[in-house]
């Protein structure tokens, strides 16, 4: 149906800026899909054949020349990873931070300026909210400008990953504080009208001790 083809599109400052942490816009992605099978979206292919394909066809790459209708990197790796998921993790790529969200892995399309990560349990997001995760980054990636330029080449596949040895018990205890510890963040964001780079700089101030 048309809901697979107009996803909400995240941007790194959804995930910084709004409350919900949720994307603000929307796009038209046919993914994979040829040409012949996006054009049964009769309204969507018109708009992208009038809005996006005269800029496509001034492109120096003839891959995003001749495939106008697609994202210029469609990520067919990530696609497929997410497919069976209901959810997955997405953070911020370049900032003062690395801030971690989970969004809905069907309904969402992210930016290039997000990193994706194709895990839908709580214990991956604690991992990943850790501060170990968070150092690590820090020590293998660049920075620009002072802040963090977190790749996943450098950074998440070069990570020793905390599943790998973790018994079932500590996997509980990571997971659950993981759920209450994005719960307690939702709470505050939400009655405070406050995005995530917001939040965390009154914590650096002495704010939300708990």
């Amino acid at each position: 149906g048309e809901e697979h083809v107009v996803r909400r599109f995240l941007d790194s400052r959804d995930i910084a800026r709004r409350p919900d942490q949720l994307p603000s816009r929307w796009v038209i992605d046919f993914g994979v899909a040829t040409l012949e099978e996006s054009s049964k979206f009769a309204d969507r292919i018109s708009e992208v054949r009038e809005r996006v394909r005269p800029e496509r066809e001034r492109n120096h790459r003839a891959l995003y020349r001749e495939k106008w209708w697609q994202f210029g990197e469609t990520r067919p790796g990530l696609r497929r990873a997410v497919a069976s998921q209901q959810r997955m993790i997405a953070s911020t790529r370049v900032g003062k931070r690395l801030l971690l969200t989970w969004q809905d892995a069907p309904r969402v399309a992210a930016s290039d300026a997000t990193v994706v990560y194709a895990f839908d349990d709580d214990f991956s997001m604690g991992a990943l909210l850790s501060r170990a995760h968070v150092a690590w980054a820090w020590n293998q990636a660049s920075t620009l400008k002072g802040d963090l330029r977190y790749t996943p080449t450098s950074v998440f596949a070069t990570l020793p990953w905390a599943g790998a040895f973790a018994t079932a018990a500590q996997r509980d205890v990571v997971a659950a504080a993981s759920r209450e510890l994005l719960a307690r963040r939702s709470e505050i964001c939400l009655t405070e009208q406050i995005g995530l780079t917001t939040l965390y700089n009154q914590m650096d101030e002495g704010a939300w001790v708990d």
